[in-house]
């Protein structure tokens, strides 16, 4: 997901940026810069619009969350701390 918020939406989510994949349950947020056409505004928030893209990256054969830090094993970091713990 891309995000692109200002004002109230956006001072409710920078706080939560590390987590907001996780609670979005989807494998990246971004912070979007510059409003793309295909962004599409939240019913809730006027100044938050979201735009749904590919997540970059490789999808995890344990977890299926998509990385950039896929290793040679197939899977993400968070999976391999979890499997050598």
């Amino acid at each position: 997901l891309i995000l692109t918020a200002t004002g109230e939406p956006e001072n409710i989510l920078e706080p939560l940026k590390q987590d907001l994949p996780s609670l979005l349950v989807v494998s990246q947020v971004e912070w979007g810069t510059n409003l793309a056409p295909e962004a599409t505004p939240t019913e809730r928030f006027s100044t938050l619009f979201v735009e749904v893209k590919p997540a970059d990256g490789q999808k995890c054969e344990r977890c299926w969350i998509w990385s950039t830090e896929i290793s040679p094993k197939n899977i993400c970091p968070k999976c391999v701390e979890a499997l050598s713990g």
